[in-house]
């Protein structure tokens, strides 16, 4: 349906969660009474949001004796027969999220764990939602009979490349589920709904509970003031601090009125402004053809979300074993036997896409392997890298490995210059050399790509801290980037420490993954590399009359 009313329901939250659930149930019906055929609760509406109470209220979706507000939701929405938007905390075992969940009659559409985490102060207060929920790592429209729902969860609010990428998925309406502070609140709460309205010619909900008003200082205080935007960035309808059922309506039609008369998202000049970068953490099968189909749909996933460059991890086309190796390897000159170097330059050109392979196997002279990068822009082959260090290690009792038994080392360094900036490209244990990053950070680089698979001994120590210290030394942005944890029963498998990561010129970790399948998406500006750069000049500062490095 394009036009039908919409029920914000602003909770009054209580020290138990049967209390609040019995609260919310009369005002679900108030709003389905007025007409609402979408009704929307507040982020984790049935906890006060302090950490004791936020986990104690957390349900398990998955146990069906044990999630009490979950099922409550869907209740609601079988006997209404309507659509329900409502924040809940998350248990997964031990891990917590910050989750918003789409039903529809009784059916769960879809569920969006909160992006990004808010971890600061307010007033004198500091927050730490890290301290309590694991971020989500996907991108959530829900296809619903109400139109296609973005959702986002409150601090999310402040990214305004997220509002953008749920538009881009076709989202029609985004609902933050949100609680800001009564000192944040007044300042911008209802700037950055509107704004987000009006950057995306689509309708925004932010809905709060109501204000606490006990005496407990650790209990999070929200500002309330639930509203409706539209796509002109008018407030439709607005709370105040106190609970309540507020009705409102919707129109869809005129978001494509709004978008016809200000084609802002056609006049994008995408070419002046930062990129968008997606870092593919992607599963291995035993059959290439089938990771390949999978990788596609992944790429697929992150272009929808508007990635603009793409970066797989290394292999990441095979189980990382010799036999297995030997079987997917390639030879890029037989246009009969390059599957996955196709596949790639043809998925670049299908979304005019700065594609990073990561790295295949290739199949060189005299059936020699080796580790090779791809990089393909808008189709063409840019640049190409067969890994110079090769992985031949022994800790006792840890790991025993020797890449050279399997794979002969390069001798070329890559750099490739881009409609993006300059970006330099080593695989996996490369990391590990200063000296290979510098030089080609002295070659020009912005950024620097390391497709890689850290094991499960070397991973936890040293990934992070070396993708952290080449970003840092060199003053760039960094992608290390793994396929995911092999979790089959072959013991011969190589187990990938997984865990890719963006890192920024701070050396600050701007998106990490766990072990398993994600595409993790983020925004970049390059600007940053120059910021930093003159702020503390190391290049200007390097003492060359005592220590120099040379490229040969």
């Amino acid at each position: 349906m394009q036009q039908y009313k919409v029920g914000i329901v602003q909770l009054e939250i209580y020290p138990t969660k049967e209390k609040t659930i019995q609260n919310a149930q009369p005002l679900i019906l108030k709003a389905v009474e007025q007409g609402a055929k979408l009704v929307v609760l507040g982020e984790t509406f049935t906890s006060y949001y302090f950490k004791k109470y936020l986990q104690m209220n957390a349900e398990d979706f998955n146990d069906g004796n044990n999630r009490p507000a979950y099922d409550f939701i869907l209740e609601q929405s079988k006997i209404h027969k309507i659509v329900i938007v409502a924040g809940l905390p998350e248990r997964n075992g031990d891990v917590f999220y910050n989750t918003s969940i789409c039903v529809q009659d009784g059916q769960l559409l879809g569920k969006y764990n909160k992006t990004h985490l808010f971890d600061g102060k307010i007033g004198n207060i500091s927050w730490s939602d890290s301290d309590t929920f694991r971020q989500g790592d996907k991108i959530i429209v829900v296809d619903t009979v109400c139109g296609k729902i973005g959702l986002g969860i409150c601090y999310d609010l402040r990214f305004p490349l997220l509002a953008q990428a749920l538009k881009t998925k076709g989202a029609q309406l985004i609902i933050y589920p949100g609680g800001f502070s009564p000192i944040r609140g007044p300042l911008h709460w209802e700037l950055l709904l509107r704004a987000r309205a009006v950057d995306n010619n689509l309708y925004t909900i932010g809905v709060s509970t109501a204000t606490y008003e006990g005496n407990d200082p650790n209990i999070y205080k929200f500002w309330g003031h639930s509203m409706l935007v539209n796509p002109w960035g008018q407030v439709l309808v607005q709370a105040e601090q106190q609970s309540g059922v507020f009705i409102g309506e919707i129109d869809l039609t005129e978001n494509e009125k709004i978008s016809n008369q200000i084609p802002t998202l056609s006049q994008k000049r995408k070419d002046l402004y930062e990129f968008i970068l997606a870092l593919i953490q992607n599963i291995i099968h035993s059959q290439k053809k089938e990771t390949l189909a999978s990788v596609a749909q992944n790429i697929k996933d992150a272009v929808e979300q508007g990635s603009q460059v793409v970066i797989l991890g290394e292999c990441f086309n095979s189980y990382y074993q010799t036999i297995h190796l030997q079987n997917n390897s390639e030879d890029f000159s037989d246009p009969n036997n390059r599957e996955t170097y196709d596949f790639l330059s043809e998925l670049s050109r299908k979304y005019n896409l700065l594609l990073f392979g990561g790295s295949i196997p290739e199949k060189g002279k005299d059936n020699k392997l080796f580790n090779t990068a791809l990089c393909f822009n808008n189709g063409e082959l840019i640049g190409k890298y067969s890994k110079t260090h090769l992985f031949d290690i022994d800790i006792p009792g840890k790991i025993t490995y020797f890449e050279s038994k399997t794979f002969s080392q390069g001798n070329e360094i890559c750099v490739v210059d881009t409609q993006y900036g300059k970006f330099g490209i080593g695989i996996c244990y490369d990391v590990r050399f200063p000296e290979l990053a510098q030089i080609m950070r002295d070659r020009g680089c912005h950024f620097l790509v390391y497709p890689g698979a850290f094991n499960q001994t070397t991973g936890p120590l040293h990934w992070e801290l070396l993708l952290r210290a080449r970003a840092l030394d060199n003053q760039l942005f960094l992608a290390g980037v793994s396929a995911a944890r092999y979790r089959g029963d072959d013991q011969g498998i190589y187990q990938a420490w997984g865990h890719s990561s963006l890192i920024d010129p701070w050396g600050r970790v701007l998106v990490q993954a766990q072990q398993d399948p994600v595409v993790l998406i983020h925004d970049i500006d390059l600007d940053e590399v120059q910021k930093i750069r003159q702020q503390i000049p190391v290049s200007l500062q390097k003492r060359v009359d005592l220590y120099e490095l040379k490229s040969k």
